[in-house]
């Protein structure tokens, strides 16, 4: 009781720190509640982006009921190996894995996928919050920043979700955190933390490497005396440590794609792109058609424009208020970093808009470089309640934004592309004695996975028009279909699936499951 009691009453730095650390944790739980992700945290796969997610839970989910060969990653659309296996892989499964093994301990949840990739996020907010006071020795704006970032519609949304992007991020947040850590104080576990971190974001998304690869800029600039940063000390005090550290990283990020492109060669899939498809690849319609629909609606999904006029406000002010070479480097390289990584991605970005979620560590950037030139040049300004009453508005402002932008992104997607009939279907499955390993055939449904995960079968969808014509849906039978899931109606560019349906064994609701007729020697 007297601990509790010197935390809350005593004013020492320590109490504070821990008074204040608790009072951003409740905030965030808070607004997360507004947000309705007390609810969303146990949906399954569904809404915008349901193909990538259900590719993200089957990957898990074949781990945790495959064997969990970490190098053997597979989902459950049979689309390789000429359509008799699932063997594909894009980026690092770490994320994959570690929830297969969850599933293996409690079973299979999905909220246990959301829990964790938004348990990496928040542990990024949380060292966004730590390295803000750090360099701005004012908690209100440690507090601010990282609820600032986490009023963004697009991080929101995919926070708690299955993609990798905002994981990513959030390992991206605390590479950068060990790396003003040891800018302050140098010791060298500093350097390996936030090389490690800044490795593990790339290898989960390669979009992450802008920050690694401009920690070695600055490395590299410091090491051979062409700058400096930190007055008369050196970021990097030991130089050959810090160049084996990130060798190593370069290392196993290359090995790493290198290994997926080879893998998925070896099983005749494309299914993940592993290459670029660059601005010069796209032609003018489908270049002014990802224009457009970053004008048009990614950009009010990505931040409400309040944001971005504070965005542009601190730009100015860190290249020239500022003046510090450091922070005018790490934002304009991540600038340039960032308009790389569209133009080699441009013909992919028109459906992703998840793509944009890793090059938000430039708002973050600016929120910290913002931080600390406000704290060295104008400190009266900067620590005014004024000004701090404007931002918590501003703050209320977009928090709201968000909440409406998620609640438009659940509510008016179509209940009936979600297959909210297959969330609990699995005593159905096992009232018709459908075996676990039997393979299935699963139409309507464009995606690889999304049928198949929810009915955790393994089999075909109708990708690249698998179900399209006789021959396909012969080789279908003939690699081990047994039954035929309807959702609502079979479409009219599959009608060839009907003269290989059997009997009707089974239906429930809009699903309809029939016993497919066994093909003649």
């Amino acid at each position: 009781m007297n601990y509790f009691k010197n935390i809350f009453l005593n004013q020492n730095p320590k109490n504070l720190q821990i008074r204040y650390s608790l009072l951003f944790m409740l905030l965030l739980i808070v607004i997360s509640v507004f947000y309705g992700y007390h609810e969303i945290l146990f949906f399954p796969p569904q809404s915008i982006h349901v193909w990538r997610q259900c590719d993200c839970t089957s990957m898990a989910l074949m781990y945790a009921e495959h064997g969990m060969r970490f190098f053997r990653p597979e989902m459950h659309n049979l689309h390789a190996d000429g359509q008799t296996t699932g063997y594909a892989v894009g980026e690092f499964p770490i994320i994959y894995y570690f929830v297969a093994l969850l599933y293996k301990l409690f079973g299979h949840h999905d909220f246990l996928f959301r829990a964790t990739n938004l348990f990496i996020f928040f542990t990024g907010l949380f060292v966004m919050f730590k390295l803000i006071y750090l360099v701005s020795k004012d908690y209100f704006y440690a507090i601010f920043f990282p609820l600032l970032l986490f009023s963004s519609p697009l991080l929101v949304y995919y926070a708690n979700n299955f993609l990798p992007e905002v994981p990513s991020l959030g390992l991206t947040l605390i590479g950068w955190y060990f790396f003003f850590k040891m800018r302050r104080q140098y010791r060298p576990q500093y350097l390996y933390l936030s090389t490690f971190f800044f490795t593990m974001a790339t290898l989960i998304k390669v979009s992450s490497g802008i920050s690694m690869v401009l920690v070695f800029g600055l490395l590299f600039l410091e090491s051979t005396n062409s700058t400096t940063f930190n007055k008369e000390k050196k970021i990097f005090r030991q130089s050959l440590a810090a160049y084996l550290g990130f060798f190593a990283g370069f290392i196993l990020v290359t090995a790493w794609y290198l290994f997926a492109i080879k893998y998925n060669q070896s099983h005749s899939t494309i299914y993940f792109r592993t290459g670029i498809v660059g601005f010069w690849q796209t032609n003018a319609k489908e270049a002014e058609a990802v224009s457009r629909i970053f004008w048009n609606n990614w950009k009010f999904f990505i931040f409400n424009d309040s944001v971005y006029f504070l965005l542009g406000v601190f730009l100015l002010v860190v290249f020239f208020i500022g003046k510090s070479k450091l922070h005018i480097l790490i934002n304009l390289l991540t600038i340039i970093g960032i308009a790389a990584f569209v133009a080699l991605w441009y013909g992919l970005l028109f459906q992703h808009d998840y793509y944009f979620a890793p090059l938000l560590i430039l708002a973050a950037l600016l929120f910290i470089s913002f931080s600390e030139t406000g704290n060295t040049r104008f400190p009266k300004i900067f620590h005014h309640p004024a000004l701090k009453i404007a931002f918590s508005v501003i703050l209320i402002i977009n928090v709201i934004y968000a909440s409406d932008k998620i609640s438009d992104r659940y509510n008016e997607f179509p209940k009936n592309e979600n297959r909210v009939e297959l969330y609990d279907i699995q005593g159905f499955l096992d009232s018709l004695h459908i075996e676990k390993d039997a393979k299935i055939i699963c139409t309507p449904d464009p995606s690889p996975n999304h049928m198949l995960y929810l009915l955790n079968r393994q089999g075909w969808s109708d990708l690249y028009g698998m179900n399209t014509d006789s021959l396909k849906i012969s080789d279908h039978i003939r690699h081990g279909a047994k039954y035929l899931f309807v959702y609502d109606s079979i479409p009219d560019a599959n009608r060839a699936l009907d003269s290989f349906t059997d009997e009707l064994i089974g239906e429930k609701g809009m699903v309809q499951v029939y016993k497919l007729k066994g093909l003649k020697r």
